[in-house]
C-alpha cells in the first residue's frame, strides 16, 4: 500500500494477490484497505480518497463489488466510485492479449486494475466525481511494452 497526501487530497496505491482462486484473500485485503483510508485520509480534504491499482478481480467479483457498495463482507459496505463504470467507454481491459507481455502468460483479457473515487456528501457538490477516464499506454512505441498491464488516467472533479 502506498499513500501520498498532496494539495488537499489523498490517493492510495495497491496491488491485491494475483492468482485466479485467491478471492477469499484479495476479500480480507479489500476489507483491511478500506480501514486503512479510512483511518488515514484527511478529514479536511478538498477531495475524497483516491484508490488505484492492480485488484486482479474483475469487476462483478466480491472485492469489486464491496469496494463499489454492492455487497457486504463481514455484515461491513463501504463505497467508492469505480472510474470505468462511471465515465469509461468499452470494455476497460487492463490485461489484455494485444500487449505481448499479457499474452505470454496465456490468460483471457480483462479489467483488473481501477481507479477509485471515494464519497463524501459533505464535500461541495460534484468534489471527486469521475469526469473522464481512458485506457493508456495500450501500445508499444518500440514494439516493447512497459508492462503487462494497460494503463488508466482518469479526470476527477475539484471544488
Amino acid at each position: 500500500m502506498l499513500h501520498v497526501r498532496t494539495k488537499g487530497y489523498d490517493v492510495f496505491n495497491t496491488h491485491l494477490v494475483w492468482r485466479y482462486e485467491e478471492g477469499f484473500i484479495r476479500e480480507t485485503e479489500v476489507v483491511e484497505l478500506d480501514d486503512f483510508i479510512k483511518e488515514r485520509a484527511a478529514l479536511d480534504a478538498t477531495l475524497p480518497p483516491v484508490l488505484c491499482g492492480d485488484f486482479n478481480a474483475e469487476p462483478d467479483s466480491t472485492e469489486i463489488r464491496y469496494l463499489t457498495g454492492s455487497c457486504t463482507l463481514g455484515g461491513r459496505s463501504t463505497y467508492y466510485q469505480d472510474a470505468w463504470r462511471v465515465a469509461g467507454r468499452g470494455d476497460g481491459y487492463t490485461w489484455d492479449n494485444r500487449n505481448l507481455h499479457a499474452a505470454a502468460e496465456r490468460e483471457p483479457d480483462r479489467r483488473i486494475d481501477y481507479i477509485f473515487s471515494g464519497w463524501n456528501p459533505d464535500l461541495p457538490k460534484g468534489a471527486g466525481r469521475v469526469a473522464f477516464v481512458d485506457i493508456v499506454c495500450d501500445r508499444g512505441l518500440t514494439g516493447a511494452f512497459a508492462s503487462d498491464h494497460f494503463g488508466l488516467f482518469a479526470e476527477i472533479e475539484t471544488p
